[in-house]
């Protein structure tokens, strides 16, 4: 009875002492003698340091086994369980991950930070959580993955395919995203700091609330985007086109547009306070109730643009065509449309106090009960204009054409 005992609290301790579920040993041996292990039970296996290019890892479990600075070359893992697995510093260039799981194991996230992943196949991968930064997923396939919240801190993703990816509350910040495709990602809430973006495709990408600031994204497609709430302080978007985009509420203070594309565009109650739109393009955009203060748009292409209630104060709109506009009600006290083409545009009741309108074409505008105490309109050509109960107190007339 007391040998019984004895031993069964030797066994005790033993399994006590193991993981909850270890690797099969002949599976570990199968493996390292073959370099092929279909279906194998490999959970919490020691595979650190070992050179597994091209291994057949299809449908294997590897839940929690440590595969840090291991050489995955070309290897298959689709379909493979590798959740809360340390790839850390791992080869996996050209591997094949097509549906694997590799998001959490209960609070332990898979590691794979600094891996190379070049030319990787992710396919609907579920990567939910997962480490990753400054991992090398240049070229890499993400495209129908899951990759929420994951730590893609400083990664390098150019030419990645990020189609219809699952990106939401991600942290991207500092990563390099050059000539990604992005389309119909779901990159919500993510944080894309100082990200490079610059040629990727983000057409019909949902990037609701996500933090943008400081982010580069010249000649990026964003057409038809969702942008909602949005942060792009700062953000370089140089000739990108923004046609169609959602940036309700969305904040664009100090943004570089240059040569952007905003036709279509909704910008109802968005910043852009001190931004730059020279020679932007934003034929029928929607700024009502924008905050447009001090904004430089310089020869921008306005066409039929609505600014009905948006704050133009000591904005800068020299040659700029805002033809049909909307600018009712609008403050523009200070503003500079020097030369600007206003013909039938819409004043009634906007603030033009102190405003720049040299050689400015009102003709068939609508001026009704708009204020031009003290404005400059010499040269200005009014024929056709409708000056109802206008203000033109002080107002500078010189050379201005009524006939």
């Amino acid at each position: 009875m007391k040998h019984k005992l004895v031993i069964t609290t030797c066994v005790t301790t033993l399994f006590l002492a193991l993981p909850a579920t270890a690797a099969k040993q002949s599976d570990v041996e199968r493996l390292l003698s073959t370099n092929s292990c279909y279906r194998c039970d490999l959970r919490n296996a020691e595979l650190s340091n070992l050179d597994l290019s091209g291994a057949n890892l299809r449908l294997a479990k590897l839940d929690s086994a440590n595969l840090s600075e291991t050489n995955l070359v070309g290897a298959d893992l689709s379909f493979a369980e590798l959740r809360g697995a340390n790839l850390s510093f791992a080869n996996l260039e050209k591997a094949n991950f097509r549906e694997a799981k590799l998001n959490r194991q209960g609070e332990k996230a898979t590691d794979l930070s600094r891996a190379n992943l070049k030319k990787a196949n992710l396919f609907a991968a579920d990567l939910t959580g997962v480490l990753l930064n400054q991992a090398n997923l240049n070229e890499a396939n993400f495209s129908y993955a899951n990759l929420a919240t994951a730590d893609l801190v400083k990664v390098k993703a150019n030419n990645a395919n990020f189609a219809a990816t699952n990106l939401s509350e991600a942290n991207l910040q500092q990563a390099s995203l050059k000539v990604a495709s992005l389309n119909n990602a779901d990159l919500s809430e993510a944080k894309l700091h100082r990200v490079a973006l610059d040629y990727a495709n983000l057409a019909g990408a949902n990037l609701r609330e996500t933090d943008l600031s400081q982010a580069v994204l010249i000649d990026a497609n964003l057409t038809e985007a969702k942008l909602e709430n949005a942060n792009l302080s700062e953000a370089i978007l140089a000739t990108a086109s923004l046609n169609g985009v959602d940036l309700n509420n969305a904040d664009l203070s100090k943004a570089n547009l240059k040569n952007a594309s905003l036709n279509r565009a909704n910008l109802v109650s968005a910043n852009l306070s001190e931004a730059d739109l020279t020679n932007a393009k934003a034929n029928l955009a929607n700024f009502s109730n924008a905050n447009l203060t001090g904004t430089i748009l310089k020869y921008a292409y306005l066409h039929r643009a609505i600014f009905t209630n948006a704050n133009l104060n000591g904005a800068f709109l020299s040659g700029a065509n805002l033809r049909e506009a909307n600018l009712n009600n609008a403050g523009l006290f200070g503003a500079n449309l020097d030369s600007a083409n206003l013909v039938n545009a819409q004043f009634v009741g906007a603030n033009l106090t102190y405003t720049n309108l040299f050689n400015s074409d009102l003709r068939g505008a609508n001026l009704e009960r708009a204020n031009f105490s003290h404005a400059n309109l010499n040269q200005a050509n009014l024929i056709g204009a409708a000056l109802a109960n206008a203000n033109l107190t002080e107002a500078q007339l010189s050379e201005a054409n009524y006939k």
